[in-house]
C-alpha cells in the first residue's frame, strides 16, 4: 500500500491512476508464497551454510551469548528453555524447534524466529 501511495503522489490525477491500476488487478495474478514455501530453501541452506563456515569473525559473534540481541525478555527466556544460549545456535533454529517451548504455537514460533534473525542479523551488521 506504501508503495502505491508514493506511486501515486507523482501522479496529476491519482484517482483515475489508481482506478487504472485497480481495474487491472486480479486475484490470478497474485503469487503467495507462505513462510515455509519449498522456495526459501535455497535461502535457508545459505544462511546455514553462513553459520558453519569458516570466517573466524563471524564464528566469534556467533559463539557470543544471545543477550547481545535486541529481543523481548521473554524470547529470551524461551530461547534459553529451548538450550539455544549463543547467537549462533538462535540464527540456526527452525521454528519446529521453537515450538517445543511452552505456548509457543505456529504464530508466534515465526514471530519469534523472525524477530530473532533479525534481531542476529542486525547484530551482526552493526
Amino acid at each position: 500500500m506504501v508503495n502505491l501511495g508514493c506511486l501515486f503522489a507523482h501522479e496529476s490525477t491519482p484517482t483515475a491512476t489508481a482506478f487504472e491500476i485497480a481495474s487491472e488487478l486480479t486475484p490470478k495474478r497474485m503469487t503467495e508464497y507462505g513462510a515455509n514455501h519449498p522456495t526459501y530453501k535455497k535461502l535457508l541452506d545459505q544462511s546455514a551454510a553462513i553459520a558453519g563456515g569458516n570466517n573466524f569473525s563471524l564464528q566469534a559473534q556467533m559463539d557470543k551469548s544471545i543477550d547481545v540481541l535486541d529481543v523481548s525478555e521473554w524470547q529470551k527466556e524461551k530461547l534459553l528453555e529451548l538450550g539455544l544460549k549463543t547467537v549462533g545456535q538462535v540464527f540456526g533454529a527452525t521454528e519446529e524447534k521453537l515450538k517445543e517451548a511452552l505456548y509457543v504455537g505456529n504464530k508466534r514460533a515465526r514471530r519469534m524466529r523472525n524477530a530473532a534473525v533479525a534481531a542476529v542479523l542486525e547484530y551482526l551488521s552493526g
